[in-house]
Formats: C-alpha cells, sequence, structure tokens
C-alpha cells in the first residue's frame, strides 16, 4: 500500500467523514433522490406523467426515508 502523503492530507481535508442520517436530513435527501430518479425507466414506467413524477418520487422518498431507513439507522 502506498504510504499517505501531502495529496492524501488534503483530500482528507475536503472530503466529509461519512455519517448516517437524520431526520434534519430528510428534506435535502428527498429532493436529492427525486431529482436523481426522475428520469429513470423504471420511475418513468410508474408514473408516466412528468410533472406528476416530481412530487409522486417526492412523497415515496420521505415516506421510506422518515419511516424506514432514518428510525432504522440505514439512511
Amino acid at each position: 500500500m502506498a504510504k499517505a502523503g501531502p495529496a492524501s492530507d488534503r483530500l482528507r481535508a475536503v472530503v466529509p467523514e461519512p455519517r448516517r442520517a437524520t431526520a434534519a436530513d430528510v428534506p435535502a435527501l428527498v429532493g436529492s433522490l427525486a431529482r436523481a430518479f426522475h428520469d429513470d425507466p423504471l420511475m418513468r414506467w410508474v408514473q408516466p406523467d412528468d410533472h406528476r413524477r416530481g412530487p409522486t418520487l417526492r412523497t415515496f422518498f420521505s415516506i421510506q426515508l422518515r419511516r424506514v431507513f432514518v428510525p432504522a439507522g440505514h439512511a
């Protein structure tokens, strides 16, 4: 394994440590996930209407994060 040097030290300074999501993170996560999956082929099939897909995805991800993943510590 290569020895850590100044470049890896600089990278460590700008890359945040991963952490579990909390309830306070849910709104940002919902927005990110809804945008990321908006044009996904499966999501286009589930909700073919482009105008309704965004709200549908936000509702779906909000429920999943708030009721399943964050309480279980999996987000």
